[in-house]
This record gives structure tokens, C-alpha cells and sequence, in this order.
């Protein structure tokens, strides 16, 4: 069956703040290895370069993550079922309860299953060329961003469900992309470095 796991995710001297996330068993999955699963993120190298180029440009950078990525990504191409942990799960929105142990079916990709975040990553590369970004051919989960003048003013990288985003903040077309990266992958919080 399908369980909770609760993390507590805070800082020292920050109020705590408990999170939970319901996660497939998907090292258990009979079909592990006959998806593919892998995902590219950014290398070390493709960030080191950015932040280099972001540095002698005087552009801001700025870390975001992604809330509830692998949920949110393309939908799956094969019939996946789960069971209800054994709390069941609790009435939401226009949901019924489901009971303990009850057969789901699984429509898209969901924390534990081993092909998620295979799913979330062609999901997003079409939401960055919605936005306007080109991902590079060279670095794989790294793109760039021009006005309409060909003019670079944005570099972003991915890792994961999250990334890291530079630009040059006097651009109207960085601050529009900022604005629909905001909207459309559900930031749940962008730092600053």
C-alpha cells in the first residue's frame, strides 16, 4: 500500500514546519525496468559556466522549487494501480474518503513511482517554451531566454523538481517570465543569492 511520509522541514531558529506527501511503493512496482526513468539535470559544470556568465553581467540569481512537480508532470502511458494507505485518505475538495487499503488507479506521475520524474521533465521543458526559453542542445536542462531584440537576459537551470534562475532584472522580458514561472510551475519559493 501506498504510505505517508512526514518530514519536518525547517531551519534552526525557524517555527517548525511539518510536510507530508503520499508515496508510492514503486521499488516494488512488477514492471520496474520497463520504463525508462531517467531525467537530465543540470551538470555542475552547466551552473558553474551560468553563474560565471550571470556574474559578469551583474544579473541576480535566484533558487526556486518547484511545488508538487512529479504530480503535475505528463501522464503515464500504462495502467499503474495502488493501494490506499492503511489511514485511508481523507475527504478533499470535490473527493469522497477513500477507505484503507482501497485499489487506485494511478493517472500521472506520483512520488516512490520510478518514472516520475521521467514524466515531469518533458512537462516542464514544454512550459519553458511556452515561456519563451531554448534549451541549449550542448547542456541538456539548461536554457536561455532573449528579448525581442535576440538579446540574452535569462539563463535557467533544472535539477529535479526545482532549479536556478538568472537574469537581469531591469529586462521587462525576465520580469514577465519571472511572473509566469511563478504561474505556471506553482513556485512554492524562490531564494535569492
Amino acid at each position: 500500500p501506498m504510505r505517508f511520509v512526514r518530514t519536518h522541514k525547517n531551519r534552526i531558529g525557524e517555527m517548525l514546519q511539518a510536510k507530508s506527501r503520499l508515496v508510492m511503493p514503486g521499488h516494488r512496482d512488477p514492471q520496474i525496468g520497463l520504463y525508462r526513468t531517467d531525467a537530465p539535470t543540470t551538470s555542475g559544470l552547466a551552473v558553474y559556466v551560468m553563474a560565471v556568465i550571470a556574474a559578469s553581467l551583474g544579473w541576480t540569481g535566484m533558487i526556486f522549487d518547484v511545488m508538487t512537480a512529479f504530480l503535475t508532470g505528463q501522464p503515464l502511458d500504462r495502467e499503474v494501480y495502488g493501494r490506499a494507505p492503511k489511514e485511508g485518505l481523507p475527504e478533499m475538495d470535490k473527493s469522497k474518503r477513500v477507505k484503507p487499503y482501497a485499489l487506485l488507479g494511478i493517472l500521472k506521475g506520483a512520488y516512490g513511482l520510478t518514472e516520475a520524474p521521467r514524466l515531469w521533465y518533458p512537462r516542464a521543458r514544454e512550459i519553458l517554451k511556452e515561456i519563451a526559453f531554448i534549451e541549449l542542445r550542448l547542456a541538456r536542462a539548461v536554457c536561455t531566454l532573449r528579448d525581442s531584440n535576440k538579446k540574452l537576459v535569462g539563463m535557467l537551470t533544472l535539477h529535479v523538481d526545482g532549479g536556478l534562475f538568472f537574469g537581469d532584472q531591469k529586462s521587462r522580458c525576465y520580469q514577465q517570465a519571472r511572473v509566469q514561472l511563478d504561474q505556471k510551475f506553482n513556485i512554492k519559493k524562490w531564494v535569492t543569492l
